[in-house]
């Protein structure tokens, strides 16, 4: 197969990769079995057994070894391009939609309720939640988000809320700003992860993620009786918006958040 004919889809390579790599598992059993009975013949002495063993083990060595270099040049598809330039993000984005999952992409990473993704070019991985996982057939990945959407998510509503609210009063003293003021969340994140490292550890995608978690979860009031509200309609016109997926698969947007009495 010529550069030409090699498949534009990673799901389409790794299928032609596996139909290969099952006919090199043939040619490698059938060569063993020969080699075993070379070995029983010859423990036992049965000198015919082991010639006519051996006959038939040489020439299905060699064609074991044809197919394991033609599993080798069948393979050359540039994953780490691939991952780079967001073809595999539309893969995914594509292959989910036809399972019935909502998946947005943004700048590279990916959506979806409760999940945020990020491909991994270098290692020719991904990350889901945080979690390196090398496994990124394009079907297998979608039926992990699928798993990962019938169970409940790890979040705790209470200690994230009184984090936005210490966040939130810091930002209104900084700006001689009255109580109950929106806030664009943008500034909030950036706040919160302002020490070094802290943006790669927690992504704005997935603080939004949990923003919709908190907003879904019915807790909103704080410790000493503020309320929290997410201010949106015109901010949703502005730069500063956030966007995530619900469970419901529709987009939601974010702008602001106030809390008040």
């Amino acid at each position: 197969m010529n550069q030409q004919e090699q498949p534009t889809l990673l799901e389409d390579a790794l299928r032609e990769a596996e139909t290969v790599a099952e006919s090199a598992q043939r040619a490698a059993a059938a060569a063993l079995r020969e080699i075993k009975r070379a070995r029983a013949a010859a423990r036992t002495g049965a000198i015919r057994d082991l010639e006519r063993a051996l006959n038939l083990a040489e020439p299905l060595c060699d064609a074991l070894a044809h197919s394991a270099r033609t599993m080798r040049q069948s393979w050359s598809f540039d994953d780490r391009r691939y991952l780079e330039t967001g073809g595999f993000a539309r893969e995914v984005v594509a292959a989910a939609a036809a399972e019935g999952i909502t998946l947005v992409e943004r700048d590279g990473t990916m959506l979806t309720f409760p999940s945020v993704i990020r491909p991994v070019p270098a290692d020719a991985a991904i990350e889901i939640d945080k979690k390196r996982d090398k496994q990124i057939r394009p079907s297998i990945v979608v039926a992990r988000l699928r798993a990962l959407r019938e169970r409940p998510p790890r979040f705790r509503p209470q200690p994230f809320l009184e984090a936005l609210y210490r966040g939130y009063r810091l930002l209104l003293r900084e700006r001689n700003q009255s109580g109950g003021a929106t806030v664009a969340l943008v500034d909030l994140y950036q706040l919160l992860t302002l020490m070094p490292g802290r943006a790669k550890d927690y992504s704005e995608p997935e603080f939004v993620r949990d923003i919709y978690l908190l907003e879904s979860s019915g807790v909103a009031q704080t410790k000493d009786g503020r309320n929290v509200t997410f201010p949106a309609a015109a901010g949703t016109r502005t730069r500063s918006k956030l966007v995530t997926v619900t469970r419901e698969g529709e987009q939601r947007i974010y702008f602001g958040i106030a809390f008040r009495p």
